[in-house]
């Protein structure tokens, strides 16, 4: 015998392949077997060409009928995911890109799928933050109205009619003043800045105010003129841990010898 092959499918009781050394030949032992008994073993040669032949034959098929299937189910895929999946996901995509921060509204049409829900979910959470944006503002603009009162209420009580009194919060932005005010330049949500009410003598007026914000809750003070008339200003941060901060300025004419 050329091989083992015979010998392992006998006691393997199973299908046995060995090539066959120095030969173009394979050796095929398959054993007969009765009720697990082994009768017989039918012993083949084949050419390793052949073999070659036939499979390569067979994998020509296979990869066609691969190649065929994928064909069938790929492109009817194709465009089942193009057209209910990635077209939905790229329009809410844009319609999350086009969301205003005016309207907080979702641009997008209404789906009975999985990107449907989404996208409801999403206007959902829209108008809420809507929702909480208007309550803020409301409080804000509330809180407003309240701490101009209590300016003007303490302001009123402590600071003499001839004084004119400028309250401005950590940008500069005037909050309260005990005079009129007639601006020239006004921002665009309508607010006021201190430069848009103190006079030529405003770089001093900004320095004194910025000595003030270096130290907190002290009183500094210089001399200066306001509304074309010679005074003496004073200035205060008043800054608390938590709480909001603002500086008050205190301009006292100088004629009358006035002092806070």
């Amino acid at each position: 015998m050329p091989t083992d092959a015979i010998e392992q499918a006998w006691l393997a009781k199973s299908p046995m392949v060995r090539a066959v050394p120095d030969q173009p030949l394979y050796d095929i032992a398959i054993p007969l077997a009765l009720r697990g008994e082994v009768m017989g073993i039918l012993n083949l040669q084949v050419s390793r060409e052949g073999v070659v032949k036939v499979i390569n034959k067979a994998m020509g098929k296979y990869t066609i009928g691969a190649v065929g299937v994928l064909l069938l189910l790929g492109i009817p895929l194709y465009f089942f995911l193009h057209h209910f999946v990635l077209n939905p996901l790229l329009n809410l995509r844009d319609a999350l890109e086009a969301i205003s921060f005016k309207t907080m509204e979702l641009r997008f049409t209404a789906r009975q799928d999985e990107i449907g829900d989404v996208a409801h979910v999403l206007n959902l959470f829209l108008a809420k933050v809507k929702t909480e944006m208007g309550n803020a503002m409301v409080k804000e603009k509330q809180r407003g109205v309240a701490e101009t009162r209590w300016w003007q209420s303490i302001l009123m009580a402590i600071v003499s009619k001839s004084h004119r009194a400028v309250v401005v919060d950590e940008d500069n932005t005037v909050l309260y003043t005990n005079f009129p005010i007639k601006a020239t330049t006004t921002s665009p949500d309508g607010k006021l800045h201190l430069l848009d009410v103190i006079d030529s003598q405003q770089q001093d007026v900004l320095r004194l105010v910025g000595v003030a914000l270096e130290r907190p809750n002290q009183i500094v003070e210089a001399d200066t003129t306001f509304k074309s008339e010679p005074c003496h200003v004073k200035a205060v941060h008043l800054e608390e841990e938590g709480e909001l901060r603002r500086t008050l300025i205190l301009f006292a004419p100088k004629q009358l010898g006035a002092r806070i």
